[in-house]
């Protein structure tokens, strides 16, 4: 501490100028992040300690206090394009954790960095990553009926990845080569039938001339993700007999 003093004629000033030194008692400043997977409801857990630093003002004893401080920022990167969403942010003294549920169901394609900064009352930093790779996409099947006469089905399953609020995906099927039928389904086993979608047209195999047909199917993901094609066969025959 420094003093000085003025005097003017009966008016005294005293003028106190204040130094205010810190120091760290110990650097703790850290962060650390992990996911649970790489599907459905992900598990997002950060924590953050932070570096307790002393602060002095005066001498003879000085003044001191300690401080603690600092908080916690949590974002998801994509690393293809830099897309960046933040997921939430703590502070506290000491140390602070902060956790979320990510719905990969509803997450685009693509490896992902998820960040965990710590920022202490020094503005000293500490990041922690993790990776996390997406990817939906279906798969699916559809039967090949063969010899069909009359009215006739399809059926066919699908298997998608976990959506945690709402349909995983859609199917969408098309057949003799006119038809196209598709539905929004929720689960992630799907076992379908041609009449369970609400647009298809009844298959009647008397109403087509003969030959052999392709049946395809495919489905899409909520997050936009396309399966392969699966391919199915049938054979209309209305030949009569004399």
């Amino acid at each position: 501490m420094f003093a000085s003093r003025q005097t003017h004629g009966v008016i005294g000033v005293i003028t106190f100028l204040f130094f205010i030194f810190s120091s760290a008692l110990s650097f703790a400043t850290s962060a650390s992040i992990t996911a649970s997977g790489n599907e459905g409801a992900i598990s997002v857990n950060a924590n953050a300690s932070f570096t307790s630093y002393e602060y002095c003002v005066g001498e003879d004893p000085p003044e001191c206090w300690t401080v603690d401080w600092g908080f916690l920022t949590v974002s998801l990167y994509r690393e293809s394009d830099g897309y960046t969403m933040g997921l939430g942010s703590v502070s506290g003294e000491g140390s602070v954790s902060f956790s979320t549920i990510l719905d990969g169901g509803s997450i685009s394609q693509g490896t992902y960095l998820l960040r965990a900064v710590a920022t202490d009352s020094e503005s000293v930093t500490s990041t922690s990553n993790a990776s996390i790779t997406i990817d939906n996409t279906p798969t699916v099947t559809v039967s090949s009926p063969g010899l069909v006469e009359g009215a006739f089905t399809i059926d066919g399953t699908t298997q998608f990845k976990e959506r945690v609020d709402g349909y995983e995906g859609m199917v969408y099927v098309s057949a003799l080569g006119t038809f196209g039928a598709y539905k929004n389904f929720e689960g992630t086993d799907i076992t379908w039938n041609w009449n369970d979608f609400p647009n298809a047209e009844p298959l009647d195999a008397g109403s087509y001339t003969n030959g052999d047909y392709t049946v395809i199917a495919r489905a899409k993901a909520y997050n936009g993700a396309w399966s392969e094609d699966a391919i199915g066969t049938l054979t209309i025959d209305n030949t009569p007999t004399v």
